[in-house]
Parts: structure tokens; C-alpha cells; sequence
């Protein structure tokens, strides 16, 4: 049985009355639980949570019996026109238009909980009751939210939902690992010879240092693919230095614009209307304001207000400079704002053109072309603080993929010279040559099959594996390859990837070629792997238990 069930129980099959609850504690606030009460009197909806363009969440301020107000959320539409009746029928008395609240009070099962005064709930929430009139002076405000939704049931979503999540996880990992060991199984297509006699257990030894097979290389496709991965790393690093450098030259004009101004900064006053003409974005600005700032929407963690004196502006603030402001009007009676001039996107435009229901020509009379984003410290340069802070963030994830990709390049060329210095410099010559000729062949992902040597070169493809960076280069001689077999990947017992693996003890497994499965290109497939076990007649070919222990793999 859940809490709430239990609850229920040993109320006579009901929860307890949140009014009575509070009549009982003297109408002081009472612990946070389940309850049942009863709304015959609504001020107003005063926020909307949304999903996308359409509502999913509304907060309203309700009149309790004991003439408090608390907040109550709820995410059911049927309630919300159940509060939106009340909500009517209540100013209908307020306005003497009705004899008393309405005559269909409506009654729900809520979860009481404290709300933090000083959060953006909070402070729309006392905005809006200030807006009507309501103060502390003349009622008393709690600070209490009353959802609809009980706490056991979004404490059973969350376990729901991480159930479900963990069970998505583990499906995912079973279902990987099935399509792996399948691709294992899957692996063999080819008739095997037996070499009784062959010694697959040597590994080859360099000839030559990974700086001598650098300086052999002559103006041929191996030079040029190992110059390209070098301009990609070095095009990474320089790329990464930029990034870093203009979040870092922001930061430096500001400091040398702030020096050569020794602290002066003129601001544009926005009650200026002659001057609006003159200005632009990121202009520093200033604005006296003589009323409390109110909040009418929130977007990105920014939270745009409205400022008023004797015109009406829209102004972006945190919660402390909303506080300062506040505290600042209500007790000398003006406050003034500073910070830079911003025009509102198409977006938060629209969105609050849709708050005061105005068009576009009436909100750019009554609110102006800019607003003031606040920023106590700004000093007029071309640069705000907010959005250095956004570049250095965009920047520096550019700059972590930079790194990765460069890293990889620097680590796949150094391998690429790695397993050139296992051939001797006769024999990297002749491979040379070989590559040169009319009759080597040329296969996707940089394949080339010369007169005696397999040549892979770096390339990217979605169809290889392109995170094991021992598939990026290979450079042997048919006669150095132990073991061959068809690379195939099988997805629900169906082969959507085609390709061919090579063994060599020093090497490891390099698959040389990974294509989506189709007639064209298991035709060519087949014609690779027929032409390297034709020029090596000893190799071992496909993949299966005996010719693993031949391996030792």
C-alpha cells in the first residue's frame, strides 16, 4: 500500500481537509503531505509551464478559508476549466455582480510543499498579486504550492521512467552483444588450407626507424596521405589555438577598452527617444526606473521584466539584480539600471507580443526597439561579459572536438610510419613502384593491390571501424599475411555490412575493406580476397575455431 493509500485509510477512505488541517494549527503553516481541499475562490492563473508552444503545466493564486492565498498547480486541462469557472465566478462577486463565490466549489486530492520565496515561481507569484492589490499587508501570502499531482506519483514516475531506462540499457547492451558474437559466428565464407608445417607464432621486427621511413618516402600517394594527415593535425592545432584566442581577445579588448576610458563609460539614457536612431546592439545604456521590476517571462535562464517611470521598457535580470531593483524603488523610490542595449529575437518577440496581446507596430511604440540587458559592470565595449561567456563555451567545444580529431590524426600517421619501418628499403622502394604501375588496383577506402604488397591508406568511411586505429594503414607483403577471413556484420540475421580482415601476428587484425552489403560490391569483395589468397596459396582462410588455434587468437 503507498503512502498516499495509507493516508486515506485513516481518514475514513479520505484525505485530510488542508483547510481544516490549517484550522487546527491556527492557521500556521502545517507539514508538507496529502490533502484534500476544497476551491471555491480563484484570483488568477498568474503562470503557464510550457512544452513546446502548448501549455502542459498551470499555476494559479487560490483563496483559502482562512483568507490566505496559496499557489495550486496542476497538469489536468478538465481542472484548469473547473479553476478558469471559479476564477470568473469569483471576480463576478468581487465586482457585486454575483450574490456570493460560486455555487460549484471544486474539489481535489493535492500534495502540499513549501515553495522557495525567493525562486522565479515565487517572485511571478507575489508579482502578480501585487499587480491585484495583494499584499501581506492586507492578506496573508504563503508561500505553499498545492499540485494536483501527488508526490508518490511522481515519485513512481521516476522509478518508472529509470526502470524503463535501465531496462532500455540492458536490451541495448544484450542486443549489441548478440549482434557482435553473431558477427563472430557469422565470420566464415570461405573454404580453409591446412599448412601442417607453418610457424604462424614470429612476429616481424622494424628495419628502419620510424624517421628513416619518413625521409624515404618520395612524392608518391603514400607521401601525400601521410602529408595530409599531418595538415589535418596541424589545421586542428591552429583551429584550436582561434578558438581559444577569440573567447581570449574578447576579453582583452575589454580590459584595454576599460583602461583607455580610465572607468568613463557614456551610456545612452533610453528615455532618449530622439536618440533611439543613433544606437545599436551592445550599446552601453542606462534607465531610472520608479517601480518595482515585473517578471513576465523566462526563457534560456534568462528572465526579461517589465521597468517602468514614466515609460514602459523591457529589461533581462538575475534574481539578485531583480532583487537590488526592488529593494532599491520601494524604499528610496528609483533605482537605476545599467547594462547594453539588445534587440529581442524574432522569437522572444513573439513571445512577448503574445504576453500583452499587442501587434508589432504597438509593442515597438510602447516598449521601444531595444532592451536593457543588465550588467552592472558593463563598460560600453562591443562585448558583454554573457556573451564572451557563450563564446568561450561554443568555442570550447569546438576546440574538444578539434583536440580528439587532431590526437587521432597524430596517432594514426605515427602508426603509419610505424608499420613502414617493418620493410627493409628495397623493399618499401618496390612498393613504390608498384603502386606506380598500370596494373595495380585501386578499391574504395584507399585499398590498393599491387604486384606483391596490400596497400591501405588513411580514409574515413561510416561503413569501417573507424575508432580502431590499426584499420587505417597497412603496408605488407602477401607472403607476411597468416590468416584471412570475411569481416561480415549481421544485424536480426541479416548481413547489412561486407568486408575482408587480415591477420598478421605483428600487425593484429586489419580490416582492409567494409562495404554496405549489395551485389556490386560483394563482387568486388569476393574478387579482393580471391586475388590475395591466389598470391599468398598458404594463407589461412575464414573464420572458425581450428584456424583460431593454428593463430593462437
Amino acid at each position: 500500500m503507498s503512502d498516499i493509500d495509507t493516508l486515506i485509510s485513516k481518514n475514513n477512505g479520505s484525505l485530510e481537509d488542508y483547510n481544516a488541517a490549517l484550522s487546527i494549527n491556527n492557521n500556521e503553516d502545517i507539514e508538507d503531505g496529502y490533502y484534500q481541499v476544497t476551491i471555491d475562490a480563484v484570483f488568477t492563473c498568474f503562470a503557464t509551464e510550457s512544452s513546446g508552444s502548448t501549455p502542459s503545466s498551470w499555476y494559479y493564486a487560490v483563496w483559502l478559508d482562512d483568507d490566505s492565498i496559496a499557489i495550486l498547480t496542476t497538469d489536468d486541462k478538465e481542472t484548469v476549466k473547473e479553476l478558469d469557472r471559479i476564477c470568473d465566478d469569483t471576480w463576478a462577486y468581487l465586482n457585486y455582480e454575483a450574490d456570493s463565490f460560486t455555487l460549484e466549489p471544486c474539489t481535489l486530492d493535492i500534495s502540499a510543499s513549501e515553495l522557495i520565496k525567493d525562486s522565479e515561481l515565487g517572485i511571478m507569484y507575489k508579482q502578480s498579486l501585487e499587480k491585484l492589490g495583494i499584499t501581506d499587508d492586507n492578506f496573508r501570502i504563503r508561500y505553499s504550492t498545492l499540485s494536483t499531482k501527488p508526490v508518490d506519483d511522481l515519485l513512481s514516475n521516476v522509478i518508472i521512467g529509470a526502470v524503463i531506462f535501465l531496462i532500455g540499457l540492458v536490451c541495448t547492451i544484450v542486443i549489441l552483444s548478440m549482434i557482435m558474437k553473431e558477427r563472430e559466428n557469422k565470420l566464415s565464407g570461405f573454404d580453409t588450407p591446412v599448412m601442417a608445417d607453418a610457424d604462424y607464432s614470429q612476429p616481424m621486427t622494424p628495419l628502419v626507424t620510424k624517421s628513416e621511413a619518413r625521409k624515404r618516402m618520395t612524392d608518391s600517394i603514400i607521401r601525400k596521405s601521410y602529408n595530409s594527415m599531418i595538415k589535418k593535425a596541424a589545421f586542428c592545432l591552429v583551429a584550436i589555438i582561434v578558438c581559444i584566442a577569440i573567447p581570449g581577445g574578447m576579453l582583452i579588448y575589454n580590459q584595454h577598452y576599460s583602461a583607455i576610458t580610465n572607468g568613463s563609460v557614456n551610456r545612452f539614457d533610453m528615455t532618449n527617444t530622439d536618440g533611439i536612431d543613433n544606437v545599436k546592439n551592445n550599446d552601453a545604456a542606462e534607465l531610472v526606473i520608479t517601480k518595482s521590476p515585473s517578471m513576465i517571462y523566462s526563457y534560456n535562464d534568462n528572465n526579461y521584466y517589465l521597468v517602468e517611470n514614466e515609460h514602459s521598457f523591457i529589461a533581462i535580470m538575475d534574481n539578485e539584480q531583480y532583487t537590488e531593483a526592488d529593494t532599491s524603488v520601494k524604499n528610496t523610490g528609483s533605482y537605476k539600471l545599467v547594462g547594453y542595449l539588445e534587440a529581442p529575437s524574432n522569437e522572444i518577440k513573439g513571445k512577448l507580443k503574445d504576453y500583452f496581446a499587442i501587434n508589432s507596430d504597438e509593442y515597438d511604440a510602447t516598449y521601444g526597439k531595444y532592451m536593457l540587458h543588465v550588467q552592472n559592470d558593463y563598460n560600453g565595449s562591443g562585448f558583454p561579459i554573457e556573451k564572451i561567456e557563450t563564446t568561450a563555451i561554443f568555442f570550447g567545444i569546438i576546440a574538444i572536438f578539434l583536440l580528439y580529431f587532431g590526437i587521432d590524426y597524430i596517432v594514426k600517421s605515427g602508426l603509419m610510419l610505424k608499420k613502414l619501418s617493418y620493410l627493409s628499403d628495397a623493399s618499401y622502394a618496390q612498393m613504390e613502384k608498384e603502386l606506380e604501375a598500370l596494373g595495380v588496383r585501386k578499391y574504395p577506402q584507399n585499398l590498393y593491390l599491387t604486384e606483391n604488397y596490400i596497400v591501405l591508406l588513411h580514409s574515413f568511411s561510416a561503413y569501417k571501424d573507424n575508432s580502431k586505429k590499426e584499420n587505417d594503414s597497412l603496408f605488407i607483403n602477401y607472403h607476411d599475411i597468416t590468416w584471412m577471413y570475411p569481416s561480415n556484420m549481421t544485424q536480426y540475421g541479416k548481413t547489412v555490412n561486407s568486408g575482408i580482415t587480415v591477420y598478421n601476428k605483428t600487425f593484429g587484425a586489419v580490416s582492409i575493406l567494409s562495404l554496405p552489403t549489395n551485389d556490386f560490391n560483394q563482387n568486388m569483395i569476393n574478387e579482393v580476397y580471391n586475388i590475395i589468397s591466389q598470391k599468398n596459396p598458404n594463407i589461412l582462410l575464414g573464420y572458425n575455431d581450428e584456424n583460431q588455434k593454428r593463430i593462437g587468437a
